[in-house]
């Protein structure tokens, strides 16, 4: 009879990781010995044997009934904070609400309100990037937060709402034992990333020194033979919002000297010159008789994956090349040369003044042949 064969050693990690009720059906009712399950189930075999265990269930129960009724009457006795809504102004809901007692008070928190105030100050950062967390605060007392709060706040997080979705810093903090000096020394890495993107966030307001990082990080890693040419007089949040995929990436190289977020900074970079050619520049519209600035782009999405929307054009293109967007109909581009305006400082100005319309020799034309007719009409009606 041949041997049976023996597991290999990637199907004895995989059997490993599965859930203790999924190995006690697979190995036929039985749990293995290195398993938490096994432990309590042999122990309880161990109890289920003694004679005595109605005094210890007796036991237990009075000490569980004498706790709970401590607990109660140790309640009755503070103080109970006066507030019906959240730090949001909504009413409570009390599936989702949470009460910690601090310096014989009992205050009524919000489980959301609490777990942003847990990211909020951990996440913190001070001005030199270098990560600074703090210990959460009661928002209605400004003290700090002890132990046994934190992990109430994580078991009723994680226990009363399963479906409720756990901040993974609190989850990091709680592996550190809530030490902010070994959390501080474990995360590092997640803390600047977490900082990172709340700095290019969506709703943030755009100041002086964002647009500058803009200018130099397309100045510094753009392409050099698919120059990205832009307008000084942009809309500072239209800017922003077309490149802040990019600026995410170099601001993760910058301070987290990522070489992949280079790499893809350098071909998004490339890219987005190649397909938007025009973005920036300056165009004189017939129909509107107006000088505008062309902001029109192709989204490249958030770099979620290694291939950017720009990559999948470059496999989808025809031979011709043609995919990139097209000059505006009925426009007139400025050369180059006329992108650098006399007054840059000065976000209204008179376009006008500055740029001239292009001239239209057949409308000339046709109106000196106009005027020309006129003047003959009007010497043959003189005497």
């Amino acid at each position: 009879m041949a041997p049976a064969e023996q597991p290999s050693a990637l199907e004895q990690e995989q059997k490993q990781k599965q859930s203790p009720l999924i190995q006690y059906h697979t190995n036929g009712g039985t749990l293995p010995q290195n398993n938490a399950a096994y432990r309590l189930k042999q122990k309880f075999e161990v109890f289920a044997t003694q004679s005595n265990k109605d005094v210890f269930c007796k036991a237990q129960k009075t000490f569980w009934t004498l706790f709970r009724f401590f607990r109660k009457l140790s309640l009755s006795k503070k103080v109970k904070y006066n507030v019906s809504e959240d730090l949001y102004g909504a009413p409570f809901v009390p599936r989702f609400t949470i009460e910690l007692v601090q310096n014989n008070c009992i205050y009524q928190f919000s489980i959301h309100d609490l777990l942003h105030i847990i990211k909020t100050s951990l996440s913190a950062v001070v001005s030199n990037w270098y990560p600074n967390p703090k210990m959460p605060c009661n928002p209605y007392t400004n003290q700090v937060f002890e132990k046994h709060h934190l992990y109430s706040i994580y078991c009723f997080s994680f226990l009363q709402t399963p479906r409720l979705l756990i901040n993974q810093l609190l989850i990091a903090f709680l592996r550190a034992k809530f030490c902010l000096e070994t959390f501080k020394k474990n995360n590092h890495k997640m803390l600047l990333e977490m900082f990172i993107n709340t700095l290019v966030a969506k709703d943030i307001p755009v100041t002086v020194d964002v647009i500058a990082d803009i200018l130099l990080m397309i100045k510094t890693y753009r392409n050099v033979f698919v120059p990205i040419d832009i307008d000084a007089r942009i809309d500072k949040k239209t800017l922003y919002t077309v490149f802040r995929p990019y600026l995410r990436l170099f601001y993760k190289y910058k301070f987290l000297q990522c070489t992949q977020s280079l790499e893809m900074l350098k071909r998004g970079l490339r890219n987005f010159a190649l397909f938007n050619p025009l973005f920036g520049h300056i165009y004189y519209s017939y129909e509107t008789k107006k000088v505008e600035i062309d902001v029109r782009c192709l989204s490249c999405g958030d770099f979620s994956e290694n291939n950017s929307v720009f990559e999948t054009f470059i496999k989808l293109r025809g031979h011709d090349n043609t995919i990139f967007l097209p000059p505006i109909k009925n426009a007139y581009y400025y050369p180059k040369k006329a992108h650098k305006p006399e007054r840059p400082e000065l976000k209204i100005f008179s376009r006008d003044a500055i740029y001239e319309p292009p001239r239209n020799e057949e409308a000339e034309e046709e109106e000196e042949e106009a005027a020309d007719e006129e003047t003959d009409e009007d010497a043959e009606e003189t005497p």
